[in-house]
């Protein structure tokens, strides 16, 4: 299992209206880099603020409800187990949101984080998990905001 996510200083992944809040164009490239031509997979409020669908890359939506799929094509899993089954199986990445990464995140997981160093206060919290980190890159500065990515493993 893979996830690949941005988090600032205090734990959080969005703002309180589910946003992130921050512009790091090096960082969505880094993004970019790693999903393109791949699966993707999120809860269905994280597909709802991405609000289109991302190009070259497949989709799957946790979501217990019935959606509406008449604007584009995605595929939906209607639970946790039908949908981390369906992750494992085209390798995908979980990109979110903190519900659907909480619950997978399990020992093995492998977690690309973005540490953002700037504090939200307030918002959608992701506590992580005990890691043992496996790569760092170095910190760097876009934008005004200070970060590093690394590449960590799920004790």
């Amino acid at each position: 299992m893979r996830m690949i996510l941005a988090i600032s200083d205090d734990g959080f992944i969005a703002d309180s209206k589910g946003n992130i809040p921050w512009k790091i164009p090096f960082d969505m490239k880094w993004f970019r880099m790693n999903t393109t031509g791949g699966t993707i997979g999120m809860g269905r409020k994280t597909w709802e603020s991405i609000g289109r669908p991302l190009p070259n890359r497949h989709h799957i939506v946790l979501s217990s409800n019935e959606m509406d799929t008449a604007w584009t094509r995605f595929e939906q899993c209607y639970d946790i187990n039908q949908f981390e089954k369906r992750m494992r199986e085209t390798n995908g990445w979980i990109i979110g949101g903190a519900n659907v990464s909480k619950q997978l995140m399990r020992p093995g997981t492998i977690l690309v984080l973005t540490y953002v160093h700037t504090t939200i206060n307030d918002g959608i919290h992701l506590p992580l998990p005990n890691m043992r980190c496996l790569w760092k890159s170095k910190e760097m500065e876009r934008n005004g905001y200070s970060f590093y990515t690394s590449i960590n493993k799920c004790l």
